[in-house]
């Protein structure tokens, strides 16, 4: 628990520095036109809210109910499948639905697929993977940038 609350507060203090990709802020914005947008962090409350805000996308999660770390989920690691379905259990109880889900590490992506919780798309962002296009996987799909999302199409 040191370890979290020194974590939070050099977020707050802006010790920690968080930076969004160029697409970022114009992908998530034409995102939040088709519906909510939800970040799921092992971070805390506080240290997500900061990096939302140092990285300028704070204004995009428009319910901080949407902020949602581990520990709001029983603390369950997100490369367990559990973590899955209580998030998508807690959403569903707060009246949003999950559409896609979106993580640049692996063993997390995997965990979202073998959930089996019905997440419509699954993306893999792998920046270095140098893909010209989206490319579909066994249950998600890999892409290098977030202009490679479907939704976007």
């Amino acid at each position: 628990q040191a370890y979290v609350d020194k974590f939070d507060e050099y977020c707050a203090e802006g010790k920690v520095e968080s930076v969004a990709f160029p697409e970022s802020r114009r992908v998530l914005q034409e995102l939040a036109g088709k519906g909510d947008i939800a970040v799921y962090s092992s971070g805390t409350d506080k240290s997500i809210s900061a990096m939302l805000e140092q990285s300028g996308l704070s204004d995009l999660v428009t319910d901080g109910r949407l902020v949602i770390p581990l520990g709001r989920l029983e603390n369950i690691q997100k490369t367990d499948p559990k973590a899955f379905t209580l998030l998508k259990q807690y959403l569903k109880e707060n009246g949003f639905e999950t559409q896609t889900y979106t993580d640049d590490t692996p063993d997390i992506v995997l965990a979202a697929v073998k959930s089996a919780t019905g997440i419509p798309r699954i993306y893999h962002i792998d920046r270095k993977a140098g893909l010209s296009a989206a490319e579909p996987k066994e249950g998600y799909i890999k892409i290098a940038s977030l202009d490679q999302m479907k939704e976007l199409r």
